[in-house]
């Protein structure tokens, strides 16, 4: 067992969990996972809505750091405006890396819950034989679907049109057949151990003897009566695994634009979804003053772009991937709306923010720096100190103001003190 595997584990007894409350019916499963999770990483939310609203009460100090160095694009420049602004973020307790794990967790979850997809009879079974059956050394579910697969060839059990279709028919099902851990070696089929699709071989085991004359159907060939075939997957086998059928589809398959049916519509519930979401999420995280027009923020890419590319990895998985990922958007669209009820973030028109970035200035103005220098009457070390900016008496006057005292001036002046 890997350390992938150790985590696939505890999300696996989730599932089966989430199977049961649902009826084992697996768009409802995962409706349930859903909000399982979501409701785990709560606190994860919230602490990213705090840091959130921490940033925005920061927002006219950053804003007048940036102020300061406007104009300036030079990479040096730019280095030191952002150092500024994170030592200032740091001083005020703002941790920007804090919000990244929250948004970092629902992708990774997608990983492990596609993992647990493509295994549903390690992960979701509710049979502890029909699991230990899967790679057993001899007489494996692999082995017995690669024969259950066979029986279909034979060429007296079906009713065909002409020869060619029927050779392609087998062709097809050789193809199925090497996703059960075989090989094609001088022509004949071998054990290989590897190559095992446990999606294929759980949409076998469910579907049976209604699978391969699907597939015979697309060729013209009609296969013969179900009692005919020896073998076949017993009902409790079937029972024991998640009901991926919806609305007479089956969530196991993958939706293909070059096939019109009904598995079209998870991209585009992805893509409805995500537009949706995204106009929710902008919504409740008011734009900052002056960035209405950054194409990073409102531009094309972020509210059309990104749901396009979702809606198209949707053809590359299952659609029970897709449907935990329509899931995901929904509840992850209604949970701002609940935390800004709770945790309101701060927000500013563009005058109050001007406002705002003028009293920071206001208070955190340098005062200029007097610097004394006391020298002795005879002391001519400093000859030859140069300092620009008028002159006004005795005083220098730069950009820090600069007064050069010699030893009567100091006297004068404690006398002057003494007098007062």
């Amino acid at each position: 067992m890997n350390f992938l595997s150790l985590i696939y584990i505890p999300f696996g007894y989730l599932m089966k969990i989430c199977l049961y409350l649902s009826g084992n019916y697996y768009v409802l499963a995962l409706l349930f996972f859903t909000i399982i999770t979501q409701l785990l990483m709560l606190p994860l939310a919230i602490k990213q809505q705090k840091n959130l609203i921490m940033q925005r009460k920061l927002l006219p100090k950053e804003m007048a750091i940036r102020k300061k160095y406007a104009g300036r694009n030079d990479r040096v420049t730019q280095q030191k405006m952002m150092l500024e602004i994170q030592e200032m973020q740091k001083s005020e307790g703002y941790n920007q890396l804090s919000g990244c794990l929250p948004m970092l967790i629902p992708l990774v979850l997608l990983f492990v819950l596609y993992a647990i997809i493509r295994q549903p009879i390690t992960y979701s079974s509710t049979s502890q034989e029909l699991t230990a059956k899967l790679d057993a050394q001899e007489n494996s579910l692999y082995d017995i679907a690669f024969r259950t697969v066979e029986q279909y060839k034979d060429e007296s059990l079906v009713q065909k049109e002409e020869n060619a279709n029927f050779d392609k028919f087998v062709e097809t099902l050789k193809n199925i057949q090497l996703n059960f851990g075989y090989k094609e070696e001088n022509g004949q089929l071998v054990k290989s151990g590897s190559n095992k699709n446990e999606l294929l071989l759980t949409k076998l085991i469910q579907q049976d003897y209604d699978y391969i004359a699907s597939i015979a159907e697309e060729y013209n060939i009609k296969l013969a009566d179900y009692n005919r075939y020896e073998l076949h997957f017993s009902k409790e086998e079937k029972d024991a695994l998640p009901n991926f059928n919806f609305a007479g589809i089956s969530l196991l398959d993958t939706p293909s634009y070059k096939k019109f049916n009904l598995l079209l519509i998870f991209p585009l519930l992805i893509f409805l979804t995500s537009v949706g979401s995204g106009y929710i999420t902008r919504k409740y995280t008011p734009t900052t003053p002056g960035m209405e027009n950054n194409p990073m923020v409102n531009g094309w890419f972020m509210k059309w772009g990104l749901p396009v590319v979702s809606a198209y990895f949707s053809f590359q998985f299952p659609a029970a991937v897709a449907v935990y990922w329509i899931w995901r958007t929904v509840t992850g669209a209604v949970q701002p709306i609940i935390l800004n009820r709770f945790y309101p973030l701060p927000t500013y028109t563009k005058e109050e923010l001007e406002a705002a970035v003028k009293e920071y200035n206001k208070k955190n103005k340098k005062k200029k720096k007097v610097i004394m220098i006391e020298v002795d009457e005879d002391d001519d070390s400093f000859k030859d100190l140069e300092v620009k900016g008028p002159v006004s008496g005795k005083r220098v006057v730069g950009k820090n103001k600069i007064e050069m005292l010699s030893a009567d001036d100091e006297d004068e002046e404690d006398s002057e003190s003494d007098a007062e």
